[in-house]
């Protein structure tokens, strides 16, 4: 499990980081002139998830660790299918990934961090072999 949320806090960050530097900080003219903001975006973002690799190597194993690793994966889950679940079976309907972004991301949050502390506690439950 330490690695599926390590991939996911990791691809996470690197999505975020992509999308803010290439919306944020890139002009309108400087994105139309050519594929070079999409080149430093992406090498940004993509160093930025090798040292958020590299820093979240040891993630702990408590009740809190889970929770929030899972809690953050429930969010990342909830928010991609809130937004390209609507997108691809609702092409007219504009505000379906707003709807998706504020109901699925927080529900999935909230059921990662449920899911996080049910396994801790199963987890913990199981005797040693």
């Amino acid at each position: 499990m330490k690695y599926v949320v390590r991939l996911m806090l990791t691809l996470f960050l690197a999505m975020v980081i992509y999308l803010l530097i290439y919306r944020l900080c890139f002009s309108n003219e400087f994105r139309s002139a050519g594929s070079e903001a999409e080149w430093i975006s992406l090498l940004i973002a993509l160093l930025c998830g090798i040292v958020c690799w590299l820093k979240i190597e040891n993630i702990s194993d408590s009740a809190g660790g889970y929770m929030a690793g899972l809690g953050i994966l429930g969010a990342f889950v909830g928010l991609m299918t809130g937004l390209w679940a609507p997108i691809l079976l609702l092409k007219s309907n504009n505000l379906a990934p707003l709807f998706g972004m504020l109901i699925f991301t927080p529900a999935g949050l909230l059921t990662g961090v449920a899911l996080g502390g049910t396994l801790w506690k199963k987890k913990k439950d199981l005797p040693a072999l």
